[in-house]
């Protein structure tokens, strides 16, 4: 019991400027999963906190789980965006190549789709990240119809997601736009 109390504990990753949401070992490697603008990134580390490469996710998504063992290199990430369907990925903590080994198949064209991350400033001046799904073409202005998804400020919504429902919005030209509580700056804008 003595090990685990704060006089004992050592700082392995070094606070950064994404927000660390998951940390697994892979052998004997640390897995971390932080997001950056609302996007999981994955990077490797060292046991001693030496960042070593980053994995090569298919594209801007969400990790929604991580799962790895110490006594194995291999590691599983299940990740989605507004329009990727879920994939559960088979990743190495040696090499930053990914491989699929199930995926969620969609019937629609989701080429005929983009979601993008902007800022707009809130009333008090503070930058506020937020992204914007829709169908490519589409106008993003005050007449485009719009939902919005927030979580009220109380958790921070795991965005993007994959919502195959949401297909026929877009088709009709709507947008959706989810405010990114955690991707907040304070006298500046980030792009």
């Amino acid at each position: 019991a003595r090990a685990w109390r704060r006089p004992n504990w050592r700082e392995v990753v070094a606070e950064g400027p994404f927000t660390l949401a998951d940390l697994e070992v892979a052998g004997s490697r640390l897995v971390v999963h932080a997001v950056e603008r609302g996007v999981s990134r994955l990077s490797v580390y060292d046991l001693e906190g030496t960042a070593l490469r980053e994995i090569a996710l298919p594209g801007p998504g969400s990790v929604r789980d991580l799962a790895g063992r110490p006594d194995s290199g291999v590691f599983y990430a299940l990740q989605e965006s507004f329009f990727q369907p879920t994939a559960l990925y088979r990743c190495s903590s040696e090499a930053s190549a990914t491989s699929v080994v199930e995926a969620l198949r969609s019937a629609a064209d989701l080429s005929n789709f983009e979601f993008q991350r902007e800022t707009f400033l809130a009333r008090d001046g503070t930058a506020v990240g937020v992204m914007l799904a829709f169908k490519k073409g589409l106008r993003k202005d005050r007449n485009a119809p719009t939902i919005v998804l927030a979580s009220g400020g109380l958790l921070p919504l795991p965005a993007p997601f994959y919502a195959p429902h949401l297909l026929a919005w877009f088709e009709k030209g709507g947008l959706l736009a989810v405010p990114l509580i955690m991707w907040i700056t304070h006298g500046h804008a980030e792009h």
